[in-house]
């Protein structure tokens, strides 16, 4: 790629976080606006920064609930009074909100990315909103569709526990806090070390993050020792529930039972929507000049660390250690540079050049039409 064409492109859509600093410093009022993940875990954080009026969402069954003294009601395009911050589904409410004259950045822009921007420009702190470790490539299922090519592994193994504590002291050498942090696989219930690795982390870390994850697919039930320490150490469980399309509903039910009677906390997505990414048997072959705002268009609410990397697309990782992508030293921001605000930029998508995948990966933006059957098994 041309570096004229990336930086032109950049330019022309993205404000660095000074900038953004720069047209929020004085706000003291907002709504949030997507009711979901993103907005439950940190809507206390943003209270911190400015009074939250409202949360907007446009599910009609949620209004006129209550969540942490804020009122959930539909957005109304004709009041347009208060400044936005975006909390799901970033490019629809976009355009939602562009549809009623409000400018990007101007009077709406992504909580994660705000938060990340107030920290480290009123308080000098990096905050990440949500950062994935995968701690194994091993996994039950053989999805031929996975977002992290674990079926393209030839060789699927766990990481070394040694190497997994090195990366945690770069990231925590270089972030303050990270406000939701989870380990995934491949199926995180595989890795043989899982307790010892958990209890490690929370007894080292747990003022420096918010909340642990675990991402699994729900085939194994933890053992009795496992999950004293999964409710001791307060671990929340996000599971993928592909039970529609793999007989292990049994397995499934047994597992939830157990969570609910033992006082484990879990939630189990069951509307889940697999997107074709054409990567990289069917690989895009954008454009330079078209590169960056696919990827901006993309971006995930979570960004990925391994290799003593913070990866703002995960899958990067994941593609290039199977083999199927030959990883770019601009792919990724190496820890040992520190904390700095170009560790910022990164984390809100203001970087030099766009990430190398992108241009041949169609991402899970909105814009990708390709919606196929999930967890479709290679065998």
């Amino acid at each position: 790629m041309g570096n004229n064409v990336e930086k032109e492109s950049r330019e022309a859509m993205m404000l660095d976080s000074a900038a953004i600093y720069d047209r929020w410093k004085d706000v003291r009022q907002f709504a949030i606006f997507g009711f979901g993940h993103v907005c439950k875990r940190s809507i206390e954080e943003a209270k911190k920064f400015a009074a939250v009026s409202a949360i907007y969402d446009n599910d009609a069954a949620l209004a006129g609930q209550v969540f942490h003294g804020v009122p959930i009601q539909p957005f109304d395009g004709a009041k347009r009074e208060e400044k936005v911050l975006i909390a799901a589904h970033y490019e629809a409410i976009k355009r939602q909100l562009e549809g009623c004259g409000l400018k990007e950045y101007e009077d709406f822009y992504a909580l994660d990315k705000y938060l990340s921007v107030m920290h480290w420009h009123r308080h000098g702190k990096i905050y990440a909103s949500e950062l994935h470790m995968s701690i194994t490539t091993k996994c039950t299922l053989q999805c031929k569709k996975c977002n992290m090519f674990m079926a393209n592994y030839e060789a699927p193994a766990h990481l070394d526990g040694d190497v997994i504590r090195e990366d945690f002291a770069s990231l925590f050498s270089a972030v303050d806090y990270v406000e939701t942090l989870a380990l995934l696989g491949g199926e995180p219930f595989l890795y043989p070390d899982l307790g010892a690795l958990i209890t490690y982390l929370h007894d080292t870390y747990h003022e420096k993050y918010g909340v642990m994850e675990l991402i699994t697919n729900g085939t194994i039930l933890p053992d009795a020792a496992l999950r004293k320490i999964l409710k001791e150490k307060k671990i929340f469980l996000r599971i993928s529930d592909y039970s529609a399309a793999i007989p292990y509903a049994e397995r499934l039910a047994a597992l939830k039972a157990t969570l609910e009677a033992e006082g484990i906390p879990y939630y189990s997505n069951q509307s889940l929507t697999w997107l074709d990414f054409g990567f990289p048997d069917k690989p895009l072959h954008l454009p330079d000049d078209k590169v960056y705002q696919h990827m901006i268009e993309c971006s995930p609410a979570f960004k990925g660390i391994n290799d003593k990397k913070i990866y703002f697309c995960h899958v990067v990782w994941s593609a290039n250690r199977c083999g199927l992508y030959a990883e770019k030293e601009t792919d990724a921001y190496p820890l040992e540079k520190g904390r700095s605000a170009e560790l910022v930029d990164y984390l809100i998508g203001v970087m030099p050049v766009p990430v190398g995948l992108c241009q041949y990966c169609a991402g899970c933006s909105d814009k990708n039409k390709s919606v196929i059957p999930i967890a479709e098994q290679k065998r």
